[in-house]
């Protein structure tokens, strides 16, 4: 598969709609529209191109409003027999893309390989530090749970023992102050 990037500028924002039609889409008007980038004030697109081959000279024009067949005079032009004038393009190497994420993924390993070992040896030497080191202790929810309902009733049964004395000294206070 090979990719084609092709814009078409328009800085004042002007166009409604710009589409690319061309040998590659059998001039098909609406095939293939185009994204307009505030940022590059142009009309811009990557095409994916399965059927072609490295050499093979596409030609194509912008449809601009739907209606106006313009040429990108930044880009390549050639007359054809009829006197039409065309952008062209020749796929290089360049566009080609990767077949799979496989392949490409196959060649990152190989590119890598040096890393490889080293993460493996990093590895090995950490599950041996772990075999060596003792097995911690298992920790019961149930007995964690327990302490906490023990600790809770001491602190209710402080509580009561603190109502109880403070209750009981305010009201031999008010005895002996009434007397």
């Amino acid at each position: 598969m090979y990719s084609l990037e092709l814009h078409l500028d328009d800085k004042a924002h002007s166009f409604n709609s710009v589409h690319v039609a061309g040998s590659f889409n059998d001039w098909s008007q609406t095939a293939d529209a185009l994204e307009y980038d505030a940022v590059g004030t142009r009309w811009a697109t990557r095409l994916k191109l399965n059927n072609v081959r490295v050499g093979d000279k596409l030609l194509y024009k912008f449809v601009v409003n739907e209606q106006e067949w313009v040429c990108n005079d930044q880009e390549a032009t050639e007359t054809n027999e009829l006197g039409t004038q065309n952008n062209v393009a020749v796929i290089t190497e360049a566009m080609e893309e990767p077949d799979s994420t496989v392949s490409s993924a196959w060649v990152e390993v190989e590119n890598h390989q040096d890393e490889l070992e080293e993460a493996a040896r990093d590895v090995q030497e950490h599950e041996t530090a772990a075999e060596s080191a003792p097995e911690p202790k298992h920790v019961s929810h149930r007995k964690n749970y327990y302490s906490w309902l023990v600790s809770v009733a001491g602190l209710l049964e402080s509580l009561k023992w603190f109502f109880k004395c403070y209750l009981v000294s305010i009201f031999t206070n008010k005895g002996a102050n009434s007397q």
